[in-house]
């Protein structure tokens, strides 16, 4: 299960660099990813990164930090795949509306630092 953290964790750190040097690019490309994206197959993207997350905890030296992330994923995908009175729509609009280029480049620091911990802590 460590090449599932390995992956996850690559993942994070290539979004977080894009995000850091590429915003206006990847502010277009989320914005073609989200506008027409339905709120449960999201929802359901981000529950099996948090079953993966969960089951690959194991292969991480701080697997209780580990458990933390696919709690949050697993409670996010809930919560899109429920989606309480179009929360989904709320963020969406808010994430591609009012965020600022400052907002997104803050979400790749915080990408790139969580994917570099996660990926230093492989056993």
């Amino acid at each position: 299960m460590k090449w599932v953290l390995m992956g996850i964790s690559l993942v994070w750190i290539a979004s977080g660099v894009c995000l850091v040097l590429y915003t206006a690019a990847c502010r277009k490309v989320l914005a073609n990813l989200l506008e027409n994206m339905n709120a449960q197959i999201l929802g359901a993207l981000i529950l099996v990164v948090g079953v993966l997350l969960l089951l690959s905890a194991t292969a991480s030296q701080n697997f209780w930090f580990v458990l933390l992330l696919a709690g949050l994923a697993l409670a996010k995908g809930v919560l899109f795949f429920i989606n309480p009175r179009g929360l989904f729509v709320k963020i969406r609009r808010w994430y591609l509306q009012q965020a600022d280029d400052q907002t997104y480049r803050m979400m790749g620091i915080i990408l790139l630092v969580l994917g570099t911990a996660v990926f230093s802590w492989i056993k």
